[in-house]
């Protein structure tokens, strides 16, 4: 069965929706749901466009100018492919349109009071353009790209093939032994963006690939092992330490949870790794054990255990991207009752929003963009290595 046609299925099955007495025969189609959502989403999001085409944030002040969040909206939209709903096809075209002409100038995120997660926007708007089939002339900012991967010099350190936030082009690079920030979560985002566009064997993504191998976590006694955000500075990691741990050394030494295991699953996809490669295995099983459609599972008894539902949308756009790439990582009922959280979440002007600032999921622009990019690979199977 199309996965879109089970997905109606899902969401239209007796678990998710009181009985009633089925249509006549000439009674029209009913809405799609999620289409529908899908619609009321993006008329939410252009309601807040700038007329050149970019969606900034009105929550945050160093986001104003919308280069992240610009990208973000239009790497949701795009997943969708040919089952946009009409209505957000002005919102999508004049972001793609605003990404193509900044991005051809250089590194997004930049132009701000303060930097506006660079490596992050601007990969996003690299994988989005891509997507799309559109922007040919962005050598300068995939170069820039490439020179914020730790390499030369910080072999033997755990940072070693990872991304950060993103330095203005004239600014120095980190020295070692002091990396400064970084995660997973912006190099997954570079490396899926560098990946279509050098070889197969490029030194970006074999250091991109030890870097995500080494953001393992301790191996899971439910099943699986996930990833922690960071190898480098252990105390950013959301969650708690492994069993029998009293102080952690290395990632090996903390639990595993969702929205990293997501990233480092993803992120091994983009190194080339296949279904069968024992860490995109064991990273699938640990999801398969510990997903949850309500918040980011595995920090129910974190430290500062509100990061589950702050990150919720996040996790649920990430753990949906998987899905893309493995059909069969969460069961059917599982899929639909994601499928169902994300619809429940939504207010009734259209955007989705978190209640906590912890992870800037309280601005609603990113909540429903991440829901929007969530609901578009669970329709298309839009992945993020095409």
């Amino acid at each position: 069965m199309h996965r879109r046609a089970l997905l109606r299925l899902l969401i239209a099955s007796p678990l998710l929706l009181p009985a009633c007495r089925g249509p006549s025969p000439d009674a029209p189609a009913p809405p799609d749901p999620v289409l529908g959502a899908v619609a009321r989403g993006a008329a939410f999001l252009a309601s807040q466009a700038a007329p050149d085409g970019r969606v900034p944030s009105a929550t945050y002040g160093f986001m104003r100018e919308g280069h992240a969040t610009t990208a973000l909206v239009a790497r949701a939209l795009v997943g969708f492919g040919p089952t946009l709903p009409q209505v957000a096809h002005g919102l999508r075209d004049g972001a793609l349109a605003w990404l193509e002409r900044a991005l051809a100038a250089g590194p997004l995120g930049l132009a701000g009071p303060a930097p506006d997660y660079p490596v992050y926007a601007t990969a996003l708007g690299l994988t989005a353009l891509h997507q799309a089939g559109r922007g040919t002339a962005l050598d300068t900012a995939v170069s820039w790209l490439r020179a914020q991967q730790l390499l030369g010099g910080w072999e033997g350190h755990p940072a070693w093939g990872g991304f950060g936030l993103g330095r203005a082009p004239d600014a120095p690079p980190p020295t070692p032994p002091f990396a400064g920030h970084v995660d997973l979560s912006m190099t997954r985002r570079a490396l899926q963006a560098l990946a279509p566009r050098v070889r197969p064997d490029d030194p970006a993504l074999a250091a991109g690939l030890a870097f995500t191998r080494a953001c393992r976590a301790a191996p899971a006694p439910a099943g699986g092992r996930g990833f922690v955000y960071s190898p480098d500075e252990l105390a950013l990691n959301k969650a708690g330490l492994a069993e029998g741990v009293d102080q952690a050394r290395s990632p090996a030494d903390q639990k595993g949870y969702g929205s990293a295991t997501a990233d480092g699953l993803l992120a091994l996809r983009a190194c080339g790794r296949p279904a069968a490669d024992p860490d995109v295995q064991a990273a699938a099983a640990w999801l398969a054990a510990h997903h949850r459609p309500d918040l980011n599972p595995g920090l129910e008894d974190a430290p500062i255990a509100a990061y589950g539902p702050a990150m919720r949308f996040y996790y649920r756009a990430a753990v949906a991207e998987a899905l893309a790439h493995q059909p069969d990582l969460l069961a059917a009922d599982a899929r639909a009752a994601l499928v169902a959280a994300i619809l429940a979440a939504q207010q009734a002007d259209g955007r989705w929003q978190g209640e906590l600032a912890l992870q800037k999921e309280d601005d609603p622009v990113i909540a429903t963009a991440l829901s929007l990019q969530a609901l578009g690979h669970l329709l298309a199977g839009e992945g993020a290595a095409r």
